[in-house]
């Protein structure tokens, strides 16, 4: 071995104290001033540009690893100069530290033995560059790993859309076609509803009609059989209330009949106010004229009909514990005709 190469592995071990097989980035730097200043030369040999290009791959690549085997190569690259160049023949330091001195033996045992160091030496950067090998192949299986998890991911996906895609599209078609179906279905359905709705109004105006019809039926069977209607002035008076009776409307509306009832409970009120409070019939506001003629309140049809059906109702009570209170005269005949007949 060469006084260069010694120098060079003694200073290799000064900043591979651990033995690993190889340097920082950062300390590529040290690497070199050691070299130098074992070789009695100094940094600022080195140009100030490559300088500061080691420098700066220092601070980038701080922990880079760099095997003894590309160092030279690396040193090339940024100050055009390998570890042997920067070393001086006309004056070595080596410095070995810790390194027992071996005695030097017959030339023949020295060279064998340098041999075999140097073999044992390019051996052991063998094994670190398999080694850092290993490592790539190692990661470059994990992400062969991972990519095919990914493509199986990717297929399993898609999959699944291509029968979800399949199932939405027949039922679209499904329902294209239930569509078309419901159609024709809904408008039966409306028809028979349609039906339905105008049998239901139907019965329901019947049977209103039918319950009118009964009370006005009712109302007529209590008129024809009093007394005081029908035997007043025979013939000619019984043949005016079938004629006027034949001609009652069948249907009466509700509010109609209740205007009547409002009217006819008023009339009866006051009726029975000025027939009780009041003795005299002159002071019944105008009654009987003083004169003996008939008063506005008998020529007034609407009065007239009030009057006598409370008259009337009176009677009644008299006919069954005294006297009666009064006959109906034709003007109160006219008076009721005008009120319950068309005209």
């Amino acid at each position: 071995m060469s006084s260069k190469d010694e120098l060079f592995q003694s200073i290799w071990l000064e900043l591979d104290s651990t033995k690993k097989g190889f340097i920082y980035g950062k300390d590529l730097p040290d690497l070199v001033t050691k070299t130098l200043d074992a070789s009695n030369g100094s940094i600022e040999t080195i140009e100030k540009d490559k300088r500061l290009l080691l420098e700066k791959f220092a601070k980038e690549q701080s922990y880079t690893k760099l095997y003894k085997v590309i160092v030279d190569d690396t040193l090339k690259k940024l100050i055009g100069m390998t570890c042997s160049d920067l070393v001086s023949d006309r004056s070595i330091n080596i410095v070995k530290p810790s390194i027992p001195i071996r005695k030097v033996g017959t030339g023949e045992e020295n060279k064998d033995k340098n041999e075999l160091y140097a073999l044992k030496q390019q051996l052991r950067e063998k094994e670190v560059i398999i080694k850092s090998k290993d490592e790539k192949l190692d990661a470059l299986q994990e992400n062969v790993e991972l990519y095919k998890k990914k493509y199986d991911h990717l297929v399993d996906e898609f999959k699944y859309y291509k029968k979800t895609i399949g199932k939405q599209r027949r039922l679209s078609e499904e329902m294209n076609v239930n569509s078309e179906n419901s159609i024709s279905s809904e408008e039966n359905v409306e028809n028979k509803n349609f039906d339905l709705r105008n049998e239901f109004f139907i019965e329901e105006f019947r049977r209103q009609i039918n319950e009118q019809s009964k009370v006005i039926n009712k109302l007529k069977d209590q008129i024809q059989t009093n007394p005081a209607i029908s035997g007043y002035d025979g013939t000619k008076t019984k043949q005016n209330n079938s004629f006027y009776w034949n001609n009652i409307p069948v249907f009466i509306s509700r509010q109609f009949t209740t205007f009547l009832v409002i009217i006819s409970v008023l009339g009866f009120v006051s009726s029975l106010y000025f027939r009780f409070i009041t003795t005299d019939d002159s002071l019944l506001i105008g009654l009987d004229n003083v004169d003996g003629g008939e008063s506005w309140f008998r020529r007034n049809p609407l009065i007239s009909s009030i009057d006598w059906l409370v008259g009337e109702k009176i009677s009644e009570d008299n006919d069954n514990g005294g006297a009666s209170y009064r006959e109906m005269t034709k003007e109160d005949i006219e008076a009721y005709n005008k009120i319950f007949s068309r005209s």
